[in-house]
């Protein structure tokens, strides 16, 4: 049982009741299913689609858009089917981490799911919140400084970047003396080097970029 700091007990109990209840369900993109136990559970989606008397007809409402839009009615089914397959490959996403999250400050986080994998730190127990507009204005921020950089300097960073498992090509020094990447000693005229922040200093482990911890 995990608790954050100042919270009254039975908020505890409850979240520990909760994880206990629905540590088997399962959900299913395909048909938007949730398992339990087994039993099939009924979703929101399917339950509004119960309600809805006339299928929708994509290819006539696209004529009608055509005609008041502009555009092919292909183009405005392809635009259409485009956005429910994001809104579903997102709330898939969106699923799996907020189940990985708990699982984490529950710790277990053996338990997380392997699409979440790439965003969870180990060594921090540290799992990044990834949303399309967050991402959207870090990979501004990224092209931006890499804009900065010499070619040959970039190639390096993508090449160490693609092949660490949790893709940190760049990391600072940790406890004062290791690699924060991998966690082997770093020599003391290593050290005196990354401090100076003159030049690109590679552990000789993992091949990571050290940094200082304190350069801006």
């Amino acid at each position: 049982m995990f608790s954050l700091p100042g919270e009254p007990s039975l908020v505890t109990e409850a979240r520990q009741h909760i994880l206990e209840s629905f540590s088997d369900l399962e959900f299913y993109p395909d048909g938007h299913r949730y398992v339990l136990n087994g039993q099939e559970l009924p979703s929101v989606s399917n339950v509004v689609h119960r309600f809805i008397r006339t299928p929708f007809d994509d290819q006539r409402q696209a004529i009608r858009y055509a005609e008041r839009h502009g555009q092919t009615p292909e183009y405005w089914i392809q635009q259409w089917r485009q956005n429910a397959f994001r809104a579903q490959t997102l709330g898939t996403k969106t699923h799996a981490y907020g189940e990985s999250l708990g699982y984490l400050r529950a710790g277990m986080p053996e338990r997380i799911c392997p699409s979440i994998l790439p965003q969870y730190m180990p060594e921090y127990r540290f799992l990044a919140p990834i949303h399309p507009k967050e991402e959207a204005v870090l990979q501004e921020r990224r092209d931006a400084c890499a804009a900065k950089i010499d070619a040959r300097t970039m190639s390096a960073y993508e090449r160490i970047r693609k092949s660490v498992h949790n893709h940190l090509a760049v990391v600072s020094v940790y406890n004062g003396n290791a690699c924060g990447g991998c966690f082997n000693t770093i020599t003391p005229q290593r050290l005196v080097e990354v401090a100076s922040n003159r030049k690109l200093i590679i552990c000789e482990h993992c091949g990571r970029i050290i940094i200082n911890p304190d350069f801006e």
